[in-house]
């Protein structure tokens, strides 16, 4: 993640890394203000869990916590396992 937070810059001017920020178009076509290119990383594990639905909803839970905090990070479901 290190070497993709550095590469990534290079994509970006001065400017918007100076900002954190470029200005781009939304999935809906306006223009605003939106952070640089990160990576997130929901980590899940799945080796007893055969319930895919539950799966997929702490990889959505992970993912809204991790999308919580700016720039590229990962996370692992930590929480005690039944």
């Amino acid at each position: 993640m290190q070497l993709f937070d550095r590469l990534v810059g290079g994509c970006f001017s001065a400017e918007d890394r100076a900002r954190k920020a470029f200005y781009g178009h939304n999935r809906f076509g306006s223009q605003e203000l939106l952070p640089l290119t990160s990576i997130t990383l929901a980590i899940v594990e799945c080796e007893e869990q055969k319930d895919y639905g539950l799966l997929a909803e702490t990889a959505a839970q992970l993912k809204k916590h991790a999308k919580a905090i700016p720039g590229s990070i990962f996370v692992k479901d930590r929480r005690a396992k039944k």
